[in-house]
């Protein structure tokens, strides 16, 4: 029986080098929000967060609705806590939080400890995109940005139709440090709360921050869509208990030789793996 401390693994590090591999972090909750299964409005999917450790490296991780209670409270956005026991899969789809190649599942053998050693959050809550970079298309488009300027441009609120159905646009400028300007349009309620505010404050210069946004090219300007309500497209290849194959199956005799359904144990309290010891995601013991 091994009674070693499980290492912390760095955020870059984090890769499924074996199916049962235990990994443990030490991240800052730097974002945290709930996405919609489905069209049904408040029909929640679970919880996506975005995770941060003290080197400055991001990482995904996502809650799914079922998991949601037994997580929630040990979690907030600017909270350090300590994550051991999860799942990796590929960080794929078109709507990524960020770049790493993996992203994290919660499974109900996952452990949080909150409260930890605190790790550095104002410098690196934001990893904001250049112009530059904006302009040149050199970052990836499928992975969301953090963006921020001062309005210096007309800010016009317009209604369009698209696909026969009417919207609204606004058209504005930022500007950078360096002085470099970008044009961008918002779209819909983020159109009409930028609009409204600009056009109720009289205080000097207005500096807009854009946190996890996707940037596309929408007639030669920069176009900009939230995340809050987008993240539902993301791809998770986790597979529901009530959809496995038939040709998975296996004989009784084969199910008494078998440790494919459950998981090394990990100890919360000690932090250390029992090896004569296992844990089903399962039946939840």
């Amino acid at each position: 029986m091994s009674k070693m401390k499980l290492a912390f693994t760095p955020v870059a590090q984090l890769k499924p080098d074996s199916e049962n591999e235990i990994w443990k972090i030490k991240v800052r909750v730097v974002r945290m929000w709930r996405f919609q299964n489905g069209v049904k409005p408040g029909d929640v999917g679970g919880i996506d967060l975005i995770l941060l450790d003290d080197k400055g490296d991001r990482i995904q991780a996502c809650i799914r609705e079922k998991l949601i209670s037994k997580f929630e409270d040990d979690l907030g956005e600017g909270k350090c806590c300590i994550m051991m026991n999860f799942k990796l899969s590929p960080n794929l789809g078109n709507y990524r939080g960020t770049p790493h190649p993996f992203k994290i599942f919660f499974t109900w053998s996952t452990h949080v400890k909150k409260n930890c050693e605190e790790i550095p959050n104002d410098s690196l809550r934001f990893n904001c995109i250049s112009f530059d970079d904006l302009l040149s298309q050199k970052h990836d488009e499928k992975v969301f940005v953090d963006v921020i300027g001062e309005i210096v441009g007309p800010c016009d609120l317009k209604e369009i139709t698209v696909r026969n159905v009417p919207c609204k646009i606004l058209n504005l400028q930022l500007k950078d440090c360096g002085d470099s300007i970008i044009n961008c349009v918002f779209w819909e309620k983020y159109a009409e709360d930028i609009h409204s505010y600009v056009q109720s404050f009289f205080g000097g210069a207005i500096v807009l921050l854009c946190s996890l946004m996707r940037i596309n090219i929408y007639n030669d300007v920069m176009s900009t869509t939230s995340s809050g309500s987008l993240l539902t497209l993301s791809n998770c290849t986790q597979v529901s208990s009530d959809h496995i194959p038939f040709d998975n199956r296996k004989t009784i005799s084969q199910l008494l030789t078998s440790y494919e359904k459950v998981n090394t144990y990990l100890n919360p309290e000690t932090e250390a793996i029992e090896m004569d010891k296992f844990s089903c995601d399962g039946c939840e013991t």
